[in-house]
């Protein structure tokens, strides 16, 4: 961690994480996002991908996106 930010790399930096549950992680963080506290944070439905994972895409208040992909759809 450092106190340096650069608008080009926030926007093109992507963290790929696997998680149990999509839906759980989208109820989540859209239910802090609805707090208004982080005003640029954003997130999307789950989706199937086509590597095989079901994918929650959320982006930080900076712009980093995360990939909350979840393995295990059975």
């Amino acid at each position: 961690m450092q106190n340096y930010y650069k608008k080009e790399w926030a926007d093109n930096f992507m963290i790929h994480v696997s998680i149990d549950d999509a839906h759980l992680w989208y109820e989540l963080a859209s239910s802090i996002i609805a707090t208004g506290k982080y005003l640029d944070a954003k997130v999307n439905r789950p989706a199937p991908q086509a590597y095989g994972a079901l994918v929650t895409h959320l982006w930080d208040p900076s712009g980093v996106l995360l990939h909350l992909a979840q393995w295990n759809q059975g």
